[in-house]
């Protein structure tokens, strides 16, 4: 994998804190990820999302903890805590995903390959993007569209590398504009072409906002 992780292993395995002078009595606690293991954060196991370990049990020389059984019933990323001889131990994190053969993510109790278009997969959950419900009408934005230039096809100099006096220059700004408006049902003095970009003709398009001061 590009991270250098090995395969994951679609298998189920108990779940083991590592250490020393480790006790039966070791308790394990599991937090939001967003949240640092503190004694007030942990709260009656019949809010948490996940099962109390079956069975435990530690080894021979007290380096493990064997917990069996625990499992969640809701997705994400948390933070393993440990409450070994009056204290508590941030041990680690852990994911928790839905039971979708990877890439697949989960909506509405199904396994599909793509998550709707305000939602964005966490943990391989689809779940709602916060940033796109936001209305940031006061921001404008640029993007790169990148088209095929009608000039260079026939053996001409490319319109990105023309003069900005250049009349089919401007005649090509002035069409793409009027005709991306057109498409997207928007008022063409929004759209403004910051630059052209040789390649197959990248069009750094600005869309600015809506009703500010300097309209």
């Amino acid at each position: 994998a590009r991270c250098g992780c090995e395969p994951r292993v679609d298998e189920i395995f108990p779940m083991q804190i590592v250490g020393f002078n480790l006790q039966q009595e070791d308790k394990v606690d599991v937090l939001p990820i967003e949240q640092l293991c503190d004694i007030n954060q942990i709260g009656p196991r019949i809010l948490s999302p996940f099962s109390e370990a079956s069975t435990q049990y530690v080894s021979e020389f007290n380096d493990k903890v064997t917990y069996e059984g625990i499992s969640s019933i809701k997705t994400g990323r948390y933070r393993v805590c440990v409450q070994h001889v009056g204290r508590l131990y941030d041990v680690g994190t852990i994911t928790v995903r839905p039971s979708c053969r990877v890439p697949l993510v989960l909506v509405d109790g199904a396994c599909v390959e793509h998550c709707p278009r305000t939602k964005i997969p966490i943990a391989g959950d689809c779940l709602r993007d916060t940033a796109a419900m936001m209305a940031l009408d006061t921001q404008a934005y640029m993007v790169q569209i990148r088209m095929t230039d009608p000039y260079q096809s026939g053996g001409g100099q490319s319109i990105a590398e023309r003069d900005s006096e250049d009349p089919e220059q401007r005649y090509f700004i002035y069409r793409y504009t009027y005709e991306l408006a057109k498409i997207l049902n928007a008022d063409p003095t929004r759209i403004y072409v910051a630059s052209l970009s040789n390649g197959s003709v990248v069009v750094n398009t600005v869309f600015q906002v809506v009703g500010t001061w300097d309209d």
